[in-house]
């Protein structure tokens, strides 16, 4: 009776020691599937961040489009490259160069809230980083254009030197044809008396133009060419990056939205870093 009884507990101590086992189990392989090393136990002798030291790590960062993450900054070909796994945002730019990112923690080289995230870091560990709007990149109403869509332009301008190569980056030249940066067409040339030029804009009624090389979301209808006035309107696509850093952000009937803001102004940033080196201060 008595070995029954203890063979009995026995069996009902190993069953509880094999659950406790396989929860523990699912719980640690649920994070490592997730990426995270939030349940890693580390030697008091591993170096761990601190301010002041030098680090090296690699990362990438992204922020949200409604549900879908988007990569706008990595230092990861692997990132860099893969556009399925990771969907890029409007104004990411391909690295020139992968290797770690190099800095000293609270020197101010880095925004706040990805300084104070390495901060308690061990090497090899990898971590997600989130950074509130407050302490990334400020966000300025400033920086936010209106541009009418209607243009109203006399067919032919007089304008001094001085105005004529400062709008088209360039010395003019009589009888020579010059495309108009901010509308895309020609103009000729017509005369050069003294400091003062004639241009002639060569606009054609209901002819598309183009400012930007290589955006076609972004163009200018000519609607009419009447009394020696050109009848014009901007057409655009928002959630478009011009090659002047603005992002266009809406488009109504008689105005276009441009924000000069970096794109990840005034956004929640989240970075998945992982710390290589640390060398103590």
């Amino acid at each position: 009776m008595h070995k029954i009884f203890i063979v009995n507990c026995v069996a009902h101590h190993m069953r509880w020691y094999w659950i406790t086992v396989a929860i523990v189990a699912i719980i640690v392989g649920g994070l490592t599937y997730a990426g995270l090393s939030l349940l890693v136990v580390h030697s008091p002798y591993e170096k761990v961040v601190e301010k002041g030291d030098k680090v090296s790590v690699w990362y990438y960062g992204y922020i949200y489009y409604g549900k879908e993450r988007r990569v706008f900054d990595t230092n990861m070909k692997k990132v860099a490259d893969d556009n399925a796994t990771y969907p890029k945002t409007i104004s990411f730019k391909y690295p020139k160069k992968f290797e770690p990112l190099n800095f000293t923690v609270g020197s101010g080289q880095m925004i706040e809230g990805f300084d104070e995230g390495v901060v308690g870091m061990y090497e090899g560990e990898t971590k997600l980083i989130i950074v509130p709007p407050e302490k990334g990149y400020k966000y300025d109403e400033s920086k936010v254009k209106e541009i009418d869509r209607q243009i109203r332009l006399s067919v032919i301008e007089n304008m001094t030197l001085d105005e004529f190569e400062n709008k088209f980056n360039r010395t003019p030249y009589e009888g020579a044809r010059y495309i108009e940066p901010k509308y895309g067409w020609e103009v000729l040339v017509a005369d050069i008396t003294g400091p003062n030029v004639k241009i002639i804009r060569e606009v054609a009624a209901g002819e598309n133009y183009y400012p930007y090389e290589n955006l076609t979301s972004y163009y200018i209808n000519v609607e009419a060419v009447d009394g020696g006035i050109i009848y014009a309107k901007i057409y655009a696509e928002k959630n478009i990056m011009l090659p002047d850093g603005g992002i266009i952000k809406d488009v109504s009937e008689d105005k276009i939205t441009v924000d000069y803001n970096m794109e990840v102004a005034g956004k929640t940033l989240y970075f998945v870093v992982t710390v290589v080196y640390i060398e103590k201060s």
